[in-house]
């Protein structure tokens, strides 16, 4: 799955944050020659009244390769969360996977210290092993990549598998996760 710049998903715009540009996010996602797209995304955005007041969050996600928005009442604080689940492919329940990833990430307060985070995000691993492992050696799998930005600007950042964040600074992108695969350790303990 990659983020492009086309506008999707124009869900929020206040004029306060990351001034003076608008803010747009979009999401796109490309099947490629699998029958089935496994990829989800989340889009979590603070919602405010008019007199500035915070209202519930507003998510969006996939649902059955729909997308589906909804109110998160427990979302009061002034943080965008993005997080990109690509199911693996070949493995059998890639989809269901990263859509009860995406899922439960909707659950999930926003975070401030990547400790907590990590940890979080290990609790989220466990149940979802439970519940899906298969007996067989391909059981479902999916990647994530995710950030919660405050309105400051702060980010925390995770990511799990070989889906990566990026950073648009000084008119470039700049990697900022690492693959957590056996090629990448290899190179990096130069191997």
């Amino acid at each position: 799955m990659s983020l492009s710049l086309p506008p999707f998903l124009k869900l929020f715009q206040k004029p306060s944050l990351f001034s003076p540009t608008k803010t747009v996010w979009c999401a796109e996602s490309i099947c490629g020659l699998r029958e089935e797209n496994q990829d989800n995304c989340l889009l979590i955005t603070p919602n405010y009244q008019a007199n500035e007041q915070m209202m519930a969050a507003k998510a969006t996600r996939l649902e059955k390769a729909e997308r589906k928005t909804l109110d998160l009442a427990h979302w009061r604080q002034p943080y965008f969360r993005l997080a990109v689940a690509d199911g693996m492919g070949g493995h059998e329940g890639g989809q269901q996977i990263a859509e009860a990833l995406i899922k439960a990430l909707c659950d999930l307060p926003p975070q401030r210290k990547p400790s907590v985070l990590r940890d979080k995000i290990a609790e989220i691993h466990d149940r979802l092993l439970e519940h899906y492992a298969l007996d067989h050696l391909r059981s479902p799998g999916t990647t994530l990549v995710m950030a919660d930005i405050h309105a400051s600007g702060e980010a925390v950042i995770a990511n799990v598998g070989d889906s990566r964040a990026y950073l648009w600074r000084e008119q470039r992108w700049q990697q900022i996760t690492y693959d957590q695969t056996l090629n990448e350790y290899d190179w990096r303990d130069d191997t």
